[in-house]
């Protein structure tokens, strides 16, 4: 982008379909019941659209009408990945005016998308791998380091 133009809707209704498919890998299944999962979903993208004046501010804003207390680490990277691309295009107030009037879209489009990833069962190998990139190139991701000490506690539930 060069100046002052703005990204296309296209690019803005996509980084709405990443925010609330990272933010909804948070959500807790025990709070929200899976009939109410994507209308919450929505109804959580629009309220923090219509309130937010920033990128925290709407952050935080969904995650409260979703009750999500803490997010996973892969959230955490997705959203510090799109506040880094929201903010590098200028496009938070195009990117909130989106979410508040194609919300039922965006919510839509993520909803078909994760229901593809699970069929085609990249759901789990797709955490964190999303379409965002931080100049020009991927992080390294991140590295599991609790398998072992998982295992340390199960070997200590085993000798009990």
């Amino acid at each position: 982008m060069t100046g002052n133009q703005k990204p296309n809707r296209e690019t803005v209704v996509r980084l709405g379909v990443d925010y609330i498919k990272a933010i909804m890998r948070s959500a807790d299944h025990d709070i929200i019941s899976p009939m109410d999962w994507w209308p919450r979903a929505k109804a959580a993208l629009q309220a923090a659209a219509s309130a937010a004046e920033d990128w925290p501010q709407f952050v935080s804003r969904t995650c409260d009408k979703l009750q999500i207390e803490m997010t996973r680490f892969e959230t955490s990277e997705i959203i510090a990945l799109l506040g880094i691309e929201i903010e590098g295009l200028d496009c938070f107030e195009q990117f909130r005016v989106a979410c508040e009037r194609d919300a039922l879209y965006i919510v839509a489009t993520a909803q078909y998308q994760r229901r593809q990833e699970k069929e085609q069962g990249e759901y789990h190998r797709n955490l964190g791998k999303h379409s965002i990139h931080f100049n020009g190139a991927r992080p390294n991701p991140p590295r599991r380091r609790h398998s072992r000490q998982h295992t340390n506690v199960a070997r200590s539930r085993n000798n009990n």
